[in-house]
């Protein structure tokens, strides 16, 4: 009909949302952050709920069209309890990946982690998002001692809504960076993967400092590599959105 508005982010008939997606992935973790009161619930097979800490607005914005709470870069960030599945230490595999929607704003004065683990002497993951020259770049950094690993990609501008997904494999070593359903950058390096207990996973920020301003929503932590075949069945049902 002339003149219809429509939807960009309308869910095709039979096709499942990216909620549903992610669940038939098997996560380890996953948040989708939707929640107007209460924790954030766990739907991965860990089960472990966040909890909503500092100054965070619960379903403030969209990414994707999917509900999101908005971070404040202060203090608001959501504070998961340590579990072993956080960091697919155990030798057997060393294998994880990472997923989540974020949009990084504008007016952030510097850099912000969207996801982040740290231990008392390792730095076992963290997914910045820079902002410069009204642009961004994302990067993941490990550190144990004096060692530190990055993964970089430079791409989009501010104020964008990205699909972020990082895959690791200790085998190889290599780490995979994706973004919007497309490889951007790919290292041949290890991550330091080692579970210590009490060390809780923070989304929307890291303990002390680099607090995220911007919204953060459907985050999720696999025992697997995905593959680029489950990354773009991901994106495909994050831009249909619900």
């Amino acid at each position: 009909m002339a003149g219809a508005i429509v939807n960009p982010y309308a869910v095709a008939a039979g096709q499942l949302s990216y909620e549903e997606t992610l669940l038939a992935l098997g996560p380890v973790g996953m948040w989708m952050l939707d929640e107007s009161s209460g924790n954030a619930i766990d739907q991965g097979t860990a089960g472990i709920d966040g909890t909503y800490t500092g100054s965070v607005t619960r379903a403030a914005r969209t990414v994707f069209g999917l509900t999101a709470p908005d971070f404040d870069e202060g203090t608001s960030r959501v504070s998961i309890a340590d579990n072993a599945a956080w960091s697919a230490h155990a030798g057997a595999s060393g294998v994880m990946s990472w997923v989540g929607l974020v949009r990084f704003d504008s007016g952030n004065s510097g850099n912000g982690s969207w996801l982040s683990k740290f231990s008392a002497i390792k730095q076992e993951f963290k997914f910045w998002q820079y902002a410069a020259n009204g642009n961004h770049r994302g990067e993941m950094f490990s550190k144990y001692g004096n060692t530190s690993t990055y993964a970089t990609y430079a791409t989009g501008a501010l104020d964008t809504d990205q699909f972020i997904v990082y895959t690791y494999d200790r085998t190889i070593p290599k780490i995979i960076c994706y973004v919007d359903g497309s490889e951007a950058n790919t290292r041949g390096a290890t991550i330091y993967l080692t579970e210590d207990a009490g060390e809780a996973l923070q989304i929307g920020g890291e303990p002390g400092t680099k607090a995220y301003g911007g919204a953060i929503c459907g985050v999720a932590l696999f025992d697997k590599v995905l593959t680029p075949s489950e990354i773009t069945a991901l994106y495909d049902a994050a831009v249909a959105g619900v």
